[in-house]
């Protein structure tokens, strides 16, 4: 006949009055360890990284016509997005305080999933600038467009 044994884990009994015992005695080291990592977050996320706030606008394409040939492929729309006539148009609406060599750097453009959308993100040092940059690019893109689909 085998006798079957309980395994040794199974035995152990969970002390609560030793582990809490155990918390009370360092309890100040704890609280230290607390205290300084807190401590550290917040001068790292105060002092050390420079906040970027993003916005972003969507627009809808003007669907291409194939009977007078108007309009361009949606990836062409998302290049014109960029292009030096949007670009130009762009710096006299802003003004001199934004170098026209650093706003392409500042979009990022995103074409929806049926090609119908683009979507403009644009990111600056204030949020007052980045709702400023993705404003006037719509109303800039919108008028170029429109220039070049009469033309």
């Amino acid at each position: 006949m085998t006798i079957q044994r309980q395994s040794p884990a199974l035995e152990e009994e969970f002390d609560l009055r030793r582990w809490i015992g155990a918390l009370i005695h360092w309890k100040w080291v704890i609280l230290t360890l607390t205290v300084a990592a807190i401590a550290t977050a917040t001068i790292v996320n105060y002092l050390l990284l420079t906040p970027v706030y993003v916005t972003s606008g969507t627009t809808a394409l003007p669907l291409a016509s194939n009977v007078n040939g108007v309009g361009m492929t949606p990836l062409g729309y998302q290049g014109f997005a960029l292009s030096n006539s949007v670009m130009d148009g762009l710096q006299q609406q802003l003004g001199p305080e934004f170098e026209a060599t650093q706003l392409p750097g500042k979009y990022e453009f995103q074409l929806n999933g049926d090609n119908s959308l683009l979507s403009a993100t644009a990111s600056a040092d204030t949020g007052e600038e980045a709702y400023l940059l993705v404003d006037r690019w719509l109303k800039t893109y919108n008028q170029e467009v429109s220039a070049n689909i009469q033309n």
